[in-house]
C-alpha cells in the first residue's frame, strides 16, 4: 500500500507539473489527453477529423482561438507520421487546387475568429460541424467534378472554416465523398494536402499572433498521446476494412455533429 501510495503521489505530482507547464487545470489536462488520443485514433484511420474532435469537445472549456494552434501542431505531427505511407496514393491535382483556394480562405477565417467573442466562436464552431454533416446526410452536397473552379472554391471554403473552427477536414471529407473517390485515394489526398498546407497555416498563425509559447507547450505535451492514437488508427486501415471506410467516415461525422448540438442545447 505504501508503494502504491508513493506512486499515486508521484502521478499527481506529474499531473500538477504538466498543469503548471500548460497553464491548464489538472482535470482539463487529463481530459485533453483522452480527447487527443481519440482524435489521433480517428485521424490515423480516416485521414481527417483530429481538429474537429478536439474543437468539438474541448471548445466548451477553451476558446477556439486558443485551440486552433494546438490542433494545427498536432495535425502536423500526425501528418509527418502518416505521410511516408500515403503520398503515392494521393490525387495531386486535387491537392494543388485546394492549395490555391486556401491562400485567401485560411487567413480570412482566422481573422474572423480573432475578431469574435470567444463564446461566439464556440457556438460558430459547433454549428459549422453540425451544418456540414447535415448537408451530407440530406444529400445537399452536389456531385462534384475534379475541375479547377469547384475544387478551388472547395479549398477556399474548407480553409475558411478551418480558420474559424479548425474543422476544415470535415469540408474536405464532404468534397471527397461527393466526388466518390476510392477510400485509399480519399484518405491519402487529405493527408497530403494537410501536410502541404501546414507551413502556410503555421506562418499565418504566427503573423497574427495566434501561435504562441502557450500553444507550443500544450501541443508538446499532447503530441505523444496523439501519435499513439494515430499509430493504432493507422493499423486499422487495411484492405479488408476499406469497404467500410465511407460508412465509418459518415458515422464519425454524425457523432461529432450530435455531440456539438447536444452541448449547444445543454450549455
Amino acid at each position: 500500500m505504501l508503494f502504491l501510495s508513493d506512486q499515486t503521489r508521484q502521478c499527481f505530482g506529474m499531473i500538477d507539473l504538466v498543469s503548471s507547464f500548460t497553464a491548464l487545470a489538472p482535470w482539463l489536462v487529463l481530459l485533453m489527453g483522452v480527447v487527443c488520443f481519440l482524435a489521433g485514433l480517428i485521424r490515423g484511420f480516416t485521414g481527417f477529423g483530429l481538429s474537429a474532435v478536439l474543437v468539438a469537445i474541448i471548445a466548451v472549456f477553451v476558446a477556439p482561438i486558443e485551440l486552433l494552434p494546438i490542433a494545427l501542431l498536432l495535425e502536423a505531427a500526425a501528418t509527418v507520421f502518416l505521410l511516408n505511407t500515403t503520398w503515392r496514393d494521393a490525387d495531386w491535382g486535387v491537392v494543388s487546387m485546394f492549395i490555391v483556394g486556401s491562400v485567401l480562405g485560411y487567413p480570412t477565417g482566422l481573422a474572423l475568429t480573432i475578431a469574435l467573442d470567444p463564446q461566439v466562436s464556440k457556438i460558430v464552431a459547433l454549428l459549422l460541424i453540425f451544418g456540414l454533416v447535415l448537408a451530407l446526410l440530406m444529400g445537399w452536397v452536389p456531385p462534384m467534378k475534379k475541375t479547377r473552379l469547384p475544387l478551388g472554391l472547395a479549398g477556399f471554403t474548407a480553409s475558411f472554416v478551418s480558420g474559424i473552427a479548425g474543422v476544415g477536414g470535415l469540408v474536405y471529407a464532404a468534397v471527397f465523398l461527393a466526388m466518390n473517390l476510392p477510400a485509399r485515394v480519399m484518405r491519402a489526398t487529405m493527408i497530403v494536402y494537410l501536410g502541404v498546407s501546414l507551413t502556410y497555416s503555421i506562418t499565418v498563425q504566427s503573423v497574427l499572433g495566434v501561435m504562441d509559447e502557450v500553444a507550443l507547450s500544450r501541443a508538446a505535451v499532447m503530441v505523444p498521446v496523439t501519435l499513439l492514437g494515430v499509430w493504432i488508427g493507422k493499423m486499422f486501415f487495411a484492405p479488408e476494412t476499406e469497404k467500410y471506410y465511407r460508412r465509418i467516415c459518415m458515422g464519425f461525422l454524425v457523432v461529432v455533429s450530435l455531440a456539438g448540438l447536444g452541448r449547444l442545447v445543454l450549455l
